[in-house]
């Protein structure tokens, strides 16, 4: 025993701990994960070799430390996926821009036609 420190020892199966005065210590004595007892020193008298301790019953789970979780990797993009969106993105613009000019073209070739059967079937117009 110190000024500021005691030995405390739990009989049948030995427990010994060193405890600071205002500090507390919690024991597990039945083996069932719980925590069963609390010890508190309260203050110590050194000249009379005297200790004022709390002892407390106390029903408490102990909680068990769970391993650090392992972070799961981060799949990394493949390029030739990228690429492949890509490829497929630009070939739909190109049929799509190609099916424009097309109807565009067959648009324009009817119009012609149209003027082309005006222009056969009488008087030439006159416009001013």
């Amino acid at each position: 025993m110190t000024e500021t420190t005691a030995d405390i020892l739990i009989q049948s199966t030995p427990i010994t701990a060193t405890l600071e005065v205002g500090k507390s210590e919690k024991f597990e004595l039945t083996n069932d994960d719980y925590y069963d007892l609390l010890v508190k020193i309260n203050s110590i008298d050194i000249r009379k070799s005297k200790a004022s301790v709390t002892l407390k019953y106390i029903h408490e789970q102990i909680q068990k430390e769970l391993p650090a979780p392992i972070p799961t990797p981060i799949p990394e993009k493949k390029p030739e996926l990228e690429k492949a969106i890509i490829k497929l993105a630009l070939i739909i613009i190109a049929i799509t821009l190609i099916q424009m000019i097309i109807n565009k073209i067959s648009i324009s070739k009817s119009k012609l036609k149209s003027l082309c059967r005006e222009l056969n079937s009488g008087p030439l117009p006159v416009w001013f």
